[in-house]
């Protein structure tokens, strides 16, 4: 079972392309929005944008460290 913001989903299968990125389409099955439709990033897309948001953070904080030791 898939869960998209703390409530139940099921996937549909559709996949959309938007932004460069692929969106996967499934229908709440609890909650206030149950029977409507939603998108969400594909599992694989989620996954990257993850990597790259902490190798940007680690190369943030290299900058950081790199600033510091040169104001010693």
């Amino acid at each position: 079972m898939e869960y998209f913001q703390g409530f139940k989903v099921k996937l549909t299968g559709k996949i959309v392309k938007f932004n460069n990125r692929n969106w996967q389409e499934f229908v709440y099955l609890e909650g206030p929005k149950a029977g409507q439709t939603g998108v969400a990033p594909t599992h694989e897309d989620a996954e990257r944008d993850g990597k790259r948001r902490r190798r940007e953070w680690q190369d943030q904080q290299d900058g950081f460290r790199h600033l510091r030791e040169n104001q010693k």
